[in-house]
């Protein structure tokens, strides 16, 4: 009964349908009190809704049921992380990294907690180790590229920067941020080059949504004519 429970609960989270899909976890874990992925998504759903306080408790419970539980411990970094309460989310990113070492994502969350704590050269070594599982994780390398602008090796922050362009040579942010690092380097024309192309995907991908809403809308009003004219006439 718990897991039709559980199931359906992540039905109605998909659906955004948030207070049906507590009730549902709820339910479940009132048949079974020790069933920890239904804890965990009381947690995301409580998250999403934007409870984090509650979130946190819920990943709390999580971890006491099942202490080595790394998704929960990771889903709680990313609840404190986002309170700015860096030491908590480095402390459960450790236990994360502890319990799944080839998780790029624990790397790179455990590397913006000690960011924000200041501690520059430990942020490097943790997005380097997440860089050496998922070479291709661009996040990380924009991440790594702010951590060396900030220390003023500038030069090092260019080669992360550019090195998330060629693998994706859409990411707006990575043209704004180099472009920032030319301008501290007076380099003024590759400044302006990236800050151009930024613009240019910025205003593309606005673009896309204006035209996207135009049609959405030409194709309601179509529909909504259509209904009218279906409409039954009364006659006396």
């Amino acid at each position: 009964m718990a897991d039709k429970l559980y199931r359906r609960g992540k039905e109605y989270r998909q659906l955004r349908q948030y207070d049906r899909a507590i009730e549902m976890f709820d339910a479940a874990l009132r048949d079974n009190p020790h069933f920890v992925n239904a804890q965990i998504m009381r947690g995301v759903t409580q998250a999403e809704e934007g409870n984090h306080e509650q979130a946190i408790l819920d990943y709390t419970k999580a971890i006491q049921m099942k202490p080595d539980s790394a998704v929960a411990f990771y889903d709680r970094a990313g609840e404190y992380f986002s309170k700015k309460d860096f030491e908590h989310a480095r402390r459960d990113y450790d236990q994360a990294i502890r319990l799944t070492p080839q998780d790029p994502d624990a790397w790179y969350g455990r590397g913006r907690a000690h960011f924000g704590l200041g501690e520059n050269e430990l942020a490097i070594r943790d997005f380097d180790e997440a860089l050496q599982i998922k070479p291709d994780y661009v996040e990380v390398l924009l991440a790594r590229g702010l951590a060396y602008a900030h220390a003023g090796d500038y030069d090092r922050a260019i080669e992360n920067y550019s090195e998330a362009i060629r693998i994706r040579p859409t990411y707006a942010s990575a043209f704004q941020d180099r472009a920032l690092v030319y301008l501290h380097k007076g380099r003024f024309a590759q400044f302006a080059a990236d800050r151009l192309r930024y613009l240019y995907l910025k205003a593309k991908f606005l673009s896309a949504v204006l035209v996207f809403m135009f049609f959405a809308s030409v194709i309601f009003l179509g529909f909504m004519l259509r209904r009218l004219r279906q409409q039954p006439t009364r006659t006396p």
